[in-house]
């Protein structure tokens, strides 16, 4: 089955990665939108943040089909984001370190002018216990300030990960059996 063209309302390298790897034809813009960050409340968040990039995407490509997608990390009740320094990002590895934290995301898709649907799925990531050099030894390899968490489970995860529940592509940023579904039952 060949799936058409989409726009990927997106500036993840890690999504665009996804979907070139699943061979799907798409374009990448960058969603140019003020993100929300929402305490306490990680679906809230994610759901909110992909519905502002789905409205940003369907008022500049009305016809087009779209796909935007918000990914968080939820831990100790709190919606951990991308660190905006490396000093946030080692200090939130050291509260992961030996400890499971979920991975949302949703994914809001339109088709050619149609109302936006979004799913939201959620996976689970347990990290290995860390010390300073295992934290030094994955940030001389990774860089962690454009990553929700501050870690990118396909860039050298079996030095942080110790497991993963769930879907891997949602972990990367998009859940990439839901996007192929909603592209096939779309056309």
């Amino acid at each position: 089955m060949t799936r058409p063209e989409f726009v990927l309302a997106s500036g993840s390298a890690s999504r665009a990665r996804l979907c070139a790897r699943a061979g799907l034809t798409f374009r990448q813009v960058s969603a140019d939108v003020e993100e929300c960050h929402i305490d306490g409340a990680p679906i809230e968040t994610v759901e909110s943040n992909a519905r502002l990039k789905l409205d940003w995407a369907q008022a500049r490509e009305p016809h087009a089909t779209l796909v935007a997608a918000d990914t968080v990390v939820a831990f100790s009740g709190e919606v951990v984001g991308k660190p905006e320094t490396l000093d946030e990002a080692r200090e939130g590895f050291r509260r992961f370190s030996g400890k499971s934290h979920r991975v949302l995301t949703c994914l809001g898709f339109s088709k050619q002018g149609q109302a936006g649907v979004f799913h939201t799925v959620e996976s689970s990531v347990t990290f290995r216990e860390l010390d300073e050099q295992a934290i030094d030894a994955y940030f001389a390899l990774v860089n962690p300030l454009d990553k929700a968490g501050g870690y990118d489970i396909d860039q050298s995860s079996d030095l942080i990960v110790a497991s993963y529940d769930g879907s891997y592509s949602n972990i990367v940023g998009l859940p990439m059996d839901l996007l192929i579904g909603l592209l096939d039952d779309a056309f």
